[in-house]
């Protein structure tokens, strides 16, 4: 009788680690899927977005061309000069050691 009931415990706990190690490996692989689908959805996004960017400047006249680009190139200088501290609070402020 004893060996019955160790028989059937083994079998029980046999399929039980048999089906958990296959559902592991789909939530792997839905894991992954996701990822992918997440990427694509970004790269999409950001396609679109390139594209978008394009035909608005496509549809403007070409004066308001050369005004946008001339803004963007100020834009740029404005936030590189900005990004840095002015020069006597650097060369004035307390070191951390």
């Amino acid at each position: 009788m004893n060996k019955k009931k160790l028989l059937v415990f083994l079998a029980m706990l046999f399929a039980f680690l048999n089906s958990v190690a296959q559902s592991d490996a789909s939530a792997d692989k839905k894991i992954k899927n996701a990822e992918q689908h997440k990427e694509q959805r970004k790269r999409n996004q950001e396609k679109a977005s390139v594209k978008g960017k394009k035909h608005q400047e496509d549809i403007q006249t070409k004066a308001t061309r050369k005004r946008m680009r001339k803004h963007r190139k100020q834009r740029i200088h404005v936030d590189a000069y900005e990004s840095r501290p002015f020069f006597l609070k650097r060369w004035f402020q307390k070191k951390e050691h």
